[in-house]
């Protein structure tokens, strides 16, 4: 069986479950030490204070104010060095060293090489792309045949 006072309303407070009762009695001591304590009485500012303390608290910066504190002239300095330490970095550590006559002859060999090498696998693919379509000739349509062939 369910305490009645443990039905839940929206109207009704929270009820705790029920305990001993209490009595004065049992703690008058205390009780008397708590009478003779003196209240705490609120400033006569305080509602002033409040509101001071309020208004004193930091507010969200707009995005004007917050340009203008990333564009002020120390990160604008500091910007600038940086980017000139990367760019004389990069100017020193990525400039090309003059060739000489035997490594630019060497380079040239190596040039054709390779554009040969290229030619040969261009002439490839296409000879297998043709006889891809020779064997299927839905594989590709009519115009991407005659490129191959080259009409």
């Amino acid at each position: 069986m369910k305490h009645p006072s443990s039905k839940k309303t929206l109207d009704s407070p929270p009820t705790l479950p029920p305990q001993e009762e209490w009595s004065r009695d049992e703690d008058d001591a205390l009780w008397d030490i708590l009478d003779k304590a003196s209240q705490p009485e609120p400033s006569p500012f305080f509602a002033r204070n409040v509101v001071r303390a309020t208004r004193q608290l930091p507010q969200k910066e707009s995005f004007p104010s917050r340009l203008r504190a990333w564009l002020s002239p120390p990160r604008l300095a500091l910007g600038a060095g940086a980017c000139a330490l990367l760019f004389a970095t990069y100017s020193m550590w990525f400039t090309p060293h003059s060739p000489t006559p035997t490594s630019s002859v060497a380079d040239a060999q190596d040039q054709v090489e390779e554009t040969q090498l290229s030619n040969f696998l261009a002439d490839l693919v296409i000879e297998e792309s043709l006889n891809a379509a020779a064997e299927d000739p839905t594989l590709f349509t009519h115009d991407e045949i005659i490129a191959m062939v080259g009409l």
